[in-house]
């Protein structure tokens, strides 16, 4: 769990990179430049990491998942050029409500009533957060691109928990969704407009900080969570992006979120709270089991 909060950590801060970096990049070159950077980072402990699965069989399984990640983040940049921040914030966390719906249909999980609450929560807590409950401004096609790329997020975190626990390898897995991502991207940005070596230089401190933290680190942390967590716990806990996000713009920018805003998140904490209690008393069980066998060992000695 703590790994997800962390994950949620780096997306959240990389909030106000990502803004500053679009002066120097278009989005497709954004996506191109931080996912190369992820993967120079990965590529030293994806060749020392031990799998259990052929590549024949370990390729084929993380693929869609990789797809799937690279259309989020492509979406998601694109679609930024088209709403407004408000709006792009509560669209894009409605992944939190979308994991959960994804799991039951693709798979036929079982949905716990605890979770579906907590999903409910997410949904409203981010609304409230975005200041969307106000009323939108008129949905356009930016709201629409940040709809696709939550439903695209959702998927992404549903196949990639399956393919986890299948073949574990969390960071090879992170380095292919990030070389997918880039290669993917990359012929838009050739497209779209070649940017200048000047503005790949000025772009550089944001883009290692949105590599190496908000994307290797942060997709890192939460295939490894996957583990031991199903995706739509993992959907609801990651959604603390969108507190520390918040709190870097009361602490860097000196933001002052009113009301309504600290009711959303009291309500994401309430939702975060709701998911973890059960695997900490999962946990605690565990451990209390492995005390009784340390004692009864002991006992024989």
């Amino acid at each position: 769990m703590a790994m997800l909060l962390l994950a949620a950590f780096f997306w959240g801060s990389g909030n106000l990179a990502n803004k500053s970096i679009l002066l120097d990049l278009d989005p497709f070159a954004v996506v191109v430049l931080r996912h190369l950077i992820a993967v120079i980072a990965l590529l030293p402990l994806a060749l020392s990491e031990r799998g259990r699965s052929p590549l024949r069989v370990w390729l084929p399984s993380v693929l869609p998942a990789s797809v799937l990640f690279a259309a989020a983040s492509i979406v998601q940049q694109w679609g930024y050029q088209g709403t407004t921040v408000t709006n792009a914030s509560f669209l894009v966390n409605t992944a939190g409500v979308l994991t959960p719906v994804l799991s039951v249909m693709m798979f036929r999980e079982r949905l716990r009533p605890f979770v579906a609450l907590a999903a409910l929560l997410t949904l409203l807590g981010a609304l409230l957060m975005s200041g969307a409950a106000t009323g939108f401004t008129g949905l356009n096609s930016g709201d629409a691109l940040c709809l696709v790329s939550a439903l695209f997020y959702a998927g992404w975190t549903v196949l990639l928990g399956r393919h986890i626990l299948h073949h574990a390898r969390p960071v090879a897995a992170t380095l292919a969704q990030c070389a997918v991502a880039g290669l993917i991207a990359a012929p838009f940005a050739l497209i779209a407009s070649p940017a200048l070596a000047a503005n790949w230089t000025g772009a550089l401190p944001e883009a290692l900080y949105l590599g190496v933290f908000s994307t290797a680190a942060a997709v890192g942390l939460t295939s490894a969570a996957q583990r031991v967590i199903s995706a739509p716990t993992t959907a609801i806990v990651i959604s603390a992006e969108s507190l520390f996000g918040a709190a870097g713009g009361i602490v860097l920018l000196g933001e002052r979120p009113g009301i309504l805003a600290g009711l959303g998140a009291a309500l994401m904490l309430l939702a975060i709270a709701l998911v973890t209690w059960p695997l900490r008393e999962r946990s605690d069980k565990t451990q209390i089991i492995s005390y009784e066998i340390i004692d009864l060992d002991q006992g024989r000695l």
